[in-house]
């Protein structure tokens, strides 16, 4: 029997005329350094995935969004471990969003020295990337 994975609840942030998705680049020196992501992260103790995208939206960018449906829930394994993705749809809560500065953890706008853009886990194979994906 395999083991649940520490659920992880994501933010896929469209623009309001949907032109425009809302992504940041992984510090180098956390798993999967250097790779694209978008806000998201850990699921407190009783947190929904879609509770714990919102909530992380907002610390990581100071965007507050509002959920529009679930787009995909995916079991992913790393070499740091077993995790499940769930993937929601959302967007700004304001049609403008608030500056980068009232974020508490913004995520970066570019690329610390040294650290090398590796793209997206799905689409490149550098240490770190999943090793099975489970839909």
């Amino acid at each position: 029997m395999t083991s649940p994975g520490q659920r992880i609840g994501i933010a896929v942030v469209l623009s309001h005329d949907a032109t425009g998705c809302l992504v940041g680049i992984r510090p180098c020196e956390a798993p999967l350094g250097g790779m694209l992501e978008f806000p998201g992260g850990k699921c407190l103790q009783h947190e929904s995935p879609r509770e714990a995208a919102l909530r992380e939206c907002l610390e990581e960018t100071g965007i507050a969004v509002e959920p529009l449906r679930q787009l995909e829930q995916r079991t992913v394994d790393y070499d740091h471990g077993r995790v499940e993705l769930h993937f929601w749809l959302c967007q700004p809560r304001q049609a403008e969003p608030p500056p980068p500065a009232r974020a508490r953890n913004p995520l970066p706008s570019g690329l610390p020295r040294g650290c090398r853009f590796g793209g997206s886990p799905s689409h490149s194979k550098p240490r770190g990337s999943p090793k099975r994906m489970h839909s």
